[in-house]
């Protein structure tokens, strides 16, 4: 089996309250008490030789953990597994997880065991203006940072969980332009492509980015010209021919069309007036660049049926 450490957030909505992982023959665990922690859980890792990083926590645990992998580990990168017990789990429902607790831990051992393939996803590396680069896979403004802001409150107030949240924000937001009113979410950006001079910013009501396959509810929103591992999309506001374009997001045919851009790329540089969420967490900024970053080998459960490529991990 390859060797293989577990990196538990105890404060993932899915672990809070719950006991710890038990201690298991041949894997190393780590519980950072925090996010600044991470870091030196992961170079303990390397020092060990650990071929596979289980992330058991939820999109934001994997984005600290993805942002702090080339300090740790150098050139040599660790394959990652995915335990998903966070609020949000829109990668593990990607390129599949292995479920949660001890008995995660435990197919994922089995699945090692017997030479388990991968699939790989590339990541993207998120630069904000004086701090070192966030490396995660969804990206969004405008109505998307307004719904994350949101989720986030009625998950502190109500108990609500931010994935669900999120999902309610948006709609509310979408019954209340059907409805003829464009509502809060909207925001000024200016979306450069690949090196393009970049335009006057002007309203937006969404902005949205990722390398996932698929995300929440299967949605696959990005329109399919041009060519790139990164997918974006940019809905002018008021958006028009709504319903039609989330009628195609469900099966992956939005297309360009006047208020509605996007595709592939290799790079966006972003001008804004709200903030920028990677992973679920929020960046105030003005100006952004994101891009299309490294290959991550992720162990999959299911990678005989995923369209990425396939490899063994060595035994």
């Amino acid at each position: 089996m390859s060797r293989l450490g577990v990196l538990s957030n105890r404060y993932a909505d899915g672990n809070r309250g719950g006991p710890p992982l038990s201690p298991r023959a041949g894997v190393t665990i780590a519980a950072p008490d925090g996010i600044a922690e991470i870091p030196a859980a992961l170079a303990r890792f390397a020092e060990a030789g650990v071929e596979v990083v289980a992330v058991d926590g939820g999109d934001g645990t994997l984005r600290e953990v993805l942002s702090a992998l080339p300090a740790a580990f150098g050139d040599r990168r660790p394959a990652i597994a995915l335990i998903a017990s966070g609020k949000t789990n829109v990668a593990a429902r990607d390129v599949g997880g292995f479920g949660t607790g001890d008995a995660a831990v435990a197919r994922l051992a089995a699945h090692l065991d017997a030479g388990g393939g991968t699939a790989e996803r590339h990541c993207l590396e998120v630069l904000l203006p004086d701090r070192p680069p966030v490396r995660g896979f969804v990206v969004g403004a405008a109505m998307f940072a307004h719904a994350t802001r949101m989720a986030g409150a009625w998950s502190h107030d109500r108990g609500i969980k931010q994935g669900a949240g999120v999902a309610m924000v948006i709609a509310r937001v979408l019954a209340q332009v059907l409805g003829g009113r464009i509502g809060p979410g909207v925001a000024r950006l200016s979306i450069a492509a690949d090196g393009a001079a970049p335009p006057p910013p002007t309203p937006h009501f969404l902005f949205l980015a990722s390398t996932l396959h698929r995300l929440s509810l299967g949605l696959r929103p990005f329109p399919q010209s041009g060519a790139g591992e990164l997918r974006w999309l940019g809905v002018d506001a008021p958006p028009t021919r709504l319903l039609r374009q989330l009628r195609r997001a469900w099966s992956g045919t939005v297309v360009r069309e006047p208020g509605y851009a996007g595709g592939g790329a290799a790079r966006l540089d972003l001008v804004l007036d709200g903030a920028l969420v990677v992973d679920g967490e929020l960046y105030e900024t003005e100006t952004a660049t994101v891009r299309l970053g490294e290959a991550i080998r992720f162990v999959a459960p299911n990678a005989s049926h995923s369209a990425a490529r396939q490899d063994r991990l060595a035994r």
